[in-house]
């Protein structure tokens, strides 16, 4: 299992330019790809507003290639809101080894006690239980890259916001 984190800065334009996306999504479109992990926290399908986020994801798809030497292709994009008691169940994006996934925190709560909040990952393939799980408490511009058939979750929040924007690719050439 490859697992690579960054920060990335200015993550406050980036964060202004995605809320004001969101300002005009209409109810209806306030879901993801066929996958909805999100519990008790709000996911905006941003797969119709890729020509305002040409810069985020250019520098997105940058990171990638430094760490995985590969260009790739992206699938879909959306960003989650989440407020107390927000979780993901453990979940994972595609069961194919070509695709990558990406979360980036644009907001995370000020205090937070781990494991509040934090992702987990799960490694089926790691030779005993202690190795099997990594355990991420995100800071604000953290961008985590893992591939997409990794199981992965995240704990329940505890007080504040957290806002992620998640992207998925496929490997080109793969």
């Amino acid at each position: 299992m490859y697992f690579y984190k960054f920060n990335i800065s200015n993550i406050d334009k980036c964060t202004k330019i995605i809320n004001d996306i969101i300002k005009n999504i209409r109810p209806e479109d306030e879901t993801t790809c066929s996958y909805k992990s999100t519990q008790k926290g709000t996911q905006y399908n941003l797969n119709n507003s890729i020509n305002y986020l040409h810069d985020i994801i250019f520098c997105i798809e940058e990171c990638i290639k430094s760490c995985l030497n590969c260009s790739v292709k992206l699938e879909s994009i959306w960003t989650i809101i989440g407020e107390h008691g927000t979780y993901h169940t453990i979940h994972r994006h595609s069961k194919y080894i070509d695709k990558v996934s990406v979360v980036l925190y644009l907001q995370v709560p000020s205090e937070q006690v781990s494991p509040e909040g934090s992702i987990y990952f799960f490694d089926d393939n790691a030779d005993n239980y202690s190795k099997s799980i990594k355990i991420v408490t995100p800071k604000i511009g953290d961008l985590i890259i893992f591939p997409s058939s990794i199981f992965h979750g995240t704990y329940p929040q505890g007080r504040g916001t957290r806002q992620t924007l998640n992207v998925d690719f496929s490997i080109k050439g793969a």
